[in-house]
């Protein structure tokens, strides 16, 4: 066989499998600690910073307790944050916080929105949880 072909091949062989580990989306394994620490770490005030949230959220992933719909709602919430724009920010300050405000906002199904709604409560009481027993451990 050719040496061209055999790059060609190696080269496609490469690239499709990072593709498929690309299309496997965010880890299901993460840290509560970490998780919670990228979770709390500024969610953003400009398009950017949303942008750069919605990235070390899908870096980091979500830690392996999280149920099928706080999951669901996770990827759909990151899949948002990633493509917000400044009308949306903007949107999102005034609106309120139910499936029917997010899925106008962002463009989704109400299903979706609830998902997200999930992933909200999930998010909230394991990073509670996480703060309190550090903050205990830092008192004890």
């Amino acid at each position: 066989m050719p040496f061209n072909r055999q790059v060609r091949i190696g080269s496609t062989a490469v690239l499709a499998a990072l593709s498929l580990a690309a299309c496997g989306g965010a880890p299901d394994d993460a840290g509560a600690e970490e998780f919670c620490a990228t979770w709390t770490d500024g969610r953003g005030g400009t398009v950017d910073e949303v942008h750069a949230s919605a990235e070390r959220l899908e870096e980091v992933g979500t830690p392996e307790d999280v149920d099928d719909a706080a999951r669901a709602g996770f990827e759909v919430f990151v899949d948002a944050l990633s493509e917000v724009d400044r009308d949306d920010l903007e949107s999102l300050e005034q609106a309120a916080a139910d499936e029917s405000s997010l899925a106008e906002i962002y463009g989704i199904t109400e299903d979706e929105a609830a998902d997200i709604m999930a992933f909200f409560e999930y998010a909230n009481g394991t990073c509670s949880e996480a703060d309190s027993q550090s903050t205990g451990d830092a008192e004890g």
